[in-house]
């Protein structure tokens, strides 16, 4: 009787363990359905996600690369005006210097006609009043003679006219190209206007000089630039 019952509880169970084993097998599919959805899902959110991060990333990047560009582009700029300013100082004090030989040619010469008024004489076409522009432009590579203004290098102009400065490249000089020739020449943007102004001593006699030299140029990234030098000679 026993083994009967036994009988009967293991057949009215084997049912059930089919079905649950069934029902485990379709669970675990869906378990696999919806895990490999998952992962699909996140693949494409992956990959979306990768696409904004390179935007974002070329966009830094643009930032990081156009930031030190800029401030080297600045920086170059600003080296190159502080040499134009080097230049054109030098270029006005060369003016100046070159103007204070000829006093010294004339007020120290043995010759007894060359003077101080001589000196003048062959600064005339640079005189003007102290509220006057530039009056002429001088050529410092010419050698001055006393009582020789034609060939001295001084041309009369008013500012609008004085011409701009070539560079001589075979002698490394400023000078103005007065030949037609191109070779060897290079075209500068420096233009270089003096005016020179007798002032009254105490005493009512013409023996001083004010010069004033004006150097005027257009800098690249920083418009016209302008330097004035002054300097006063007298008669000794």
């Amino acid at each position: 009787m026993q083994h009967e019952e036994k009988y009967t509880y293991e057949k009215h169970q084997a049912p059930n363990d089919k079905f649950q084993i069934m029902l485990i097998r379709d669970n675990i599919k869906k378990i696999i359905m919806k895990r490999s959805g998952v992962l699909t899902r996140r693949a494409n959110h992956k990959q979306g996600f990768t696409l904004v991060e390179t935007f974002v990333a070329i966009t830094i990047l643009m930032f990081a690369i156009v930031g030190p560009l800029s401030l080297a582009e600045r920086s170059i700029s600003s080296a190159n005006l502080t040499k134009e300013k080097l230049v054109a100082y030098y270029l006005a004090q060369d003016a100046i210097e070159y103007i204070r030989i000829m006093r010294d040619e004339n007020v120290l010469s043995t010759n007894p006609t060359n003077n101080w008024e001589s000196f003048l004489a062959d600064l005339s076409q640079c005189g003007g009043d102290i509220d006057d522009g530039p009056k002429c432009t001088i050529d410092t590579s010419k050698d001055y003679k006393v009582n020789n203004n034609n060939n001295n290098g001084i041309d009369d102009c008013s500012w609008s006219t004085c011409k701009r400065m070539d560079y001589d490249i075979n002698t490394g000089v400023y000078r103005y190209n007065t030949s037609n020739a191109t070779q060897g020449w290079e075209k500068t943007p420096f233009k270089r206007g003096i005016r020179v102004t007798t002032l009254e001593t105490t005493a009512g006699d013409e023996h001083m000089l004010a010069i004033e030299v004006t150097v005027e140029w257009k800098s690249a990234g920083y418009g016209d630039q302008t330097i004035e030098l002054r300097d006063t000679l007298l008669n000794w």
